[in-house]
This record gives C-alpha cells, sequence and structure tokens, in this order.
C-alpha cells in the first residue's frame, strides 16, 4: 500500500532527444551553450579583451602602415636612428643578430648573425653617424663600423668593451666621443 502510494505521488520526466537535432547538416553545425550568467562569470571582460584586440589588430593594419620589415628569425629586442635624416634604422633581435635597414628602399643592408651571443638588449647609432654601438647578454657592448649610404655594417666589430654584468641600455653622447651603458650600474664610457 505504501509503495504504490509513493508511486502515484512521483512524476517521472523523460527526456527525449531527436538524434537529427544534433547530427551535423551541412557545413554549419549547430552549437548549444547555456546562456545561464551565473555560469560565465566574466563573460563580459572576456568579450571586452576580444573587442580590444579586435580594434589594436584594425589599427596595426590601419592606413598609415606601409609595411613590415621582415627578416629577423627571432623577436626584436631593439631599434636605433641616427638623429639625421635619411640615416638607416638598426635593429637586435633575441637570437643575437643585428641588421640594418635601409628605410628608404624598405630592404635590409646587412646582417650581422652573431653580434652577441644571447639578446641584443640595445643598440643606438654615434652623433657622427658611422658607428653603432650594441649591448647584450654577453655582457660587452661593441662598436660597429656603419657606412651610411650603402647600409652596411662590417661584420667585425671595431671595439669590444667589456662591462661586470650584462648592460640593459647603451645611449652615445649627442656631440662628445662617449657612450654610456646601464645594467647593475651606470656607466661612462669614453
Amino acid at each position: 500500500g505504501a509503495l504504490t502510494a509513493v508511486r502515484a505521488a512521483m512524476k517521472i520526466k523523460v527526456l527525449q532527444r531527436s538524434e537529427q537535432d544534433y547530427a551535423p547538416t551541412g557545413d554549419i553545425a549547430k552549437f548549444f551553450r547555456n546562456p545561464e550568467p551565473a555560469l560565465h562569470p566574466f563573460e563580459r571582460s572576456r568579450e571586452y579583451q576580444r573587442a580590444l584586440v579586435a580594434t589594436k589588430m584594425e589599427k596595426i593594419f590601419a592606413k598609415p602602415f606601409v609595411r613590415a620589415l621582415e627578416g629577423h628569425l627571432d623577436s626584436v629586442k631593439c631599434m636605433a636612428m641616427a638623429r639625421r635624416a635619411g640615416t638607416p634604422l638598426i635593429s637586435g633581435s633575441c637570437d643575437g643578430e643585428l641588421r640594418c635597414w635601409n628605410l628608404q628602399n624598405l630592404t635590409c643592408g646587412s646582417v650581422v648573425p652573431r653580434a652577441h651571443t644571447g639578446f641584443v638588449r640595445d643598440a643606438t647609432v654615434s652623433y657622427t653617424g658611422d658607428k653603432v654601438l650594441s649591448c647584450g647578454d654577453d655582457k660587452t657592448v661593441k662598436m660597429w663600423s656603419l657606412e651610411e649610404q650603402t647600409t652596411k655594417i662590417d661584420p667585425e666589430p671595431t671595439s669590444v668593451f667589456h662591462c661586470t654584468s650584462i648592460s640593459n641600455s647603451v645611449d652615445h653622447h649627442w656631440k662628445k666621443p662617449l657612450f654610456v651603458t646601464a645594467g647593475d650600474t651606470v656607466d661612462v664610457w669614453d
């Protein structure tokens, strides 16, 4: 008697799903998602991030963008230009490579494949425009000869300066033959 009373009080619901509702038809498959906001607490911030990235990508490839200078095999860590018009662009990468670019033709003039062991942390061009200074993970600052008209860097450094620690940045004086490196200490070189 009590068992039949319990069975009579219970309702059993059966889910029935058709195979046709879930089988892919054509190129587009149905995707079912639970829109419950409690299950997706970060949805709004995720969508904001996606929109922000999409906007940045649109700005990168907008009209002012001329061309990508391709050639480095690893990430570019630093760039430098002399303080005069028509001078080449120097770029240093994380694999120790130094490149000289002709910005009028948008071509690479020369490559120094193993300028430094490890990252090229920074590069700068002298005030005269005929020397390039670069510092890297090998605790050295190297001076390279630069030929502005042909955008060629000499493959061998003209001078090598050894530091006690890794220099993160290097800069050249605007009028004197001095340069400064910064790492654990700030050093002035003549």
